[in-house]
């Protein structure tokens, strides 16, 4: 690429079709609009098009109808545009649909203008030796400096790992703005099946450790997978309830029923394992094995209390709280896990941050419906949410700016994006 002074700062030039024309396209660092040369000067490449389109010399703006655009600040506030997602190891790299995989989320990242992917359950390994893990990526649209801080475990040797218990990680990285922390918090089917009263709060002290030693690095933003359910909001009273109450319904009763089958599966197993030994030991040494209780497990080795269920679900978020976090409500209600129709991934801020930023969170829904795998579109069985960073003392100025355009009828033009790609951040444990 060639670089050349324009304004006074260092801009790069590329060559792209436009309109069956292969033109210089200009790019300035810290500007997300893309420019072209025309008659001697620089102007966005969205006037030019205008122009062409209207088969003129020159602009002029007071012959264009007034449009708003999709944001009235535009694009000029938005600091950062960040993404969570639960991968689901990358399955959807592994399958016959992998081409179309590979599209959705170039579909999300181009058209949500993504600077940085947090993933969890991501296999993908950099310079760490973990199977199952979190991970950051930079996509090629973000051109300020963004850095690995540092990796957290909860297999410290602090806590009792009781079965069904994995090593949980988080990280954290920084931008030029803010600390942003992605953790994948215990909890799921798996760890699901072992919780009981006798050792529950075993399970969520290892829970919560992770959590704790997060927080402990005070990272502006704390974003990822909780295994714990939550919404808020007054008018949205009854739909947290909703999803407790699912939580024990399904804790009560599929979870149950899923331990029984598994108890009974394994002793069929041993029984068959055993057959020949047992006949053996009835015809030659003439000995008749007793046999047990119906069944060995009983109902209390596996109860869960409804109390228990709601702290499993609520403790970490009292934690965030308790410590100066703001919950970032998504603009509209979505389930972002399709195995328990619940919202368990979550993005929460620091509270200070309110006064200079203003934050937007949205649950992406765009790779469609669950398929008979549980996975959305193919891809995953989460979906991503998305937090998009602004800063109020630009959003309120371009709000200005958007008033006097609008009565001096002054066409505003929207940024034009930029195809993407995405490049791992590297581990430094």
């Amino acid at each position: 690429m060639e670089i050349e002074k324009v304004r006074g700062k260092n801009s790069k030039k590329f060559k792209k079709e436009i309109l069956g024309k292969i033109i210089y396209i200009h790019k300035i660092p810290g500007d997300r609009r893309e420019y072209v040369k025309h008659k001697g000067k620089l102007i966005t490449l969205k006037d030019y098009k205008e122009e062409k389109k209207q088969g003129k010399s020159k602009i002029s703006h007071k012959n264009l109808s007034v449009k708003k655009p999709s944001k009235m600040s535009g694009d000029d506030d938005i600091i950062l545009t960040i993404c969570s997602f639960n991968i689901f190891l990358w399955n959807c790299l592994k399958n016959d649909n992998q081409n179309q995989s590979i599209q959705k989320i170039n579909t999300l990242i181009k058209d949500k203008n993504i600077d940085l992917l947090f993933t969890q359950e991501d296999n993908i390994l950099s310079n760490d030796d973990i199977s199952e893990t979190v991970k950051a990526y930079l996509t090629t649209k973000y051109r300020k400096d963004a850095k690995f801080s540092s990796c957290i475990t909860n297999n410290d040797g602090t806590m009792k790992f009781e079965k069904g218990i994995s090593p949980r990680f988080a990280i954290i990285v920084n931008t030029s703005n803010f600390s942003i922390a992605n953790l994948h918090l215990e909890g799921g089917r798996f760890v699901d099946m072992e919780l009981n009263n006798t050792k529950f709060e075993d399970y969520l002290a290892v829970k919560l450790h992770l959590l704790e030693k997060v927080i402990s690095k005070d990272p502006d933003i704390i974003l990822g997978d909780f295994n714990s359910v939550y919404w808020e909001g007054e008018d949205d009273i009854e739909r947290m309830k909703n999803m407790l109450r699912g939580q024990i319904e399904y804790f009560n009763g599929y979870r149950n029923g899923e331990i029984i089958k598994k108890k009974d599966r394994q002793s069929d197993h041993n029984n068959y394992l055993h057959s020949k030994e047992r006949k053996i030991i009835k015809e030659k040494i003439e000995m008749t094995l007793i046999d047990k209780c119906d069944k060995l497990i009983s109902a209390d080795s596996f109860a869960l209390s409804d109390d228990n269920i709601r702290r499993w679900n609520s403790k970490p978020f009292e934690l965030l709280k308790q410590n100066d976090y703001i919950y970032i409500k998504p603009s509209e209600y979505a389930v972002t896990n399709s195995r328990g129709n619940n919202v368990i991934d979550h993005i929460w801020v620091k509270k200070t941050l309110m006064e200079k930023y203003s934050f937007e969170c949205e649950i992406y829904k765009d790779f469609g419906d669950a398929d008979e795998q549980k996975l959305y579109g193919g891809v995953s069985d989460h979906r991503p949410v998305i937090l998009t960073v602004k800063n109020k003392e630009v959003e309120n100025r371009s709000n200005t700016s958007f008033a006097t355009s609008m009565a001096k009828s002054v066409y505003d033009p929207r940024n034009e994006s930029v195809r993407p790609s995405i490049s791992l951040l590297k581990e430094k444990v």
